[in-house]
């Protein structure tokens, strides 16, 4: 919305001033006619302070596009590789393994103590237990990826929940 009008209020500018050209072109020939030096003077300073009108009206046009010293800094901020989170910011939770199946693409199925049925996603192999605890951790996007939930586990898995 803010670029829409920012467009007409620019393109707007651009007629004026095409306009005000023609106007002022006149005028500056109007006032080489004037062969009293102090009236021909008179008239050239009073088309300079039009055309600083001008001027100034279109720098407050321009002021509208110039972003904030913070906005330039943070923008495309996103995209930079940062180190990952603590852990300990991100939601997780730990659930016990009581019964776990393959599905007939060789994606493992979970059903937790808790009665959640959670179904793997990705197609990375993964070895489980019956009775064994895994930690469930949210990611980015809504991403839930599930790891053994043991010091120096690395490997996880993405999961959906079912049930």
């Amino acid at each position: 919305m803010r670029v829409t009008v920012l467009g007409v209020v620019v393109i707007a500018g651009l007629f004026a001033m095409a306009a005000q050209a023609s106007t002022i072109t006149e005028q500056l020939g109007n006032c080489r006619k004037i062969t009293a030096n102090v009236a021909r003077l008179a008239c050239f300073d009073q088309l300079a302070n039009q055309v600083a009108a001008v001027a100034t009206a279109a720098a407050d046009s321009d002021s509208l596009t110039t972003a904030k010293p913070r906005d330039v800094e943070m923008f495309g901020a996103k995209q930079l590789k940062k180190s990952p989170p603590e852990t300990e910011s991100r939601p997780q939770v730990i659930f016990t393994v009581k019964t776990f199946k393959y599905d007939p693409y060789g994606k493992l199925r979970f059903t937790f103590e808790n009665g959640q049925q959670w179904q793997q996603t990705d197609s990375h192999p993964f070895k489980v237990k019956v009775g064994e605890s895994l930690l469930l951790q949210k990611g980015v996007l809504d991403a839930v990826y599930l790891k053994k939930n043991q010091a120096g586990a690395k490997r996880k898995i993405r999961v959906k929940r079912l049930k």
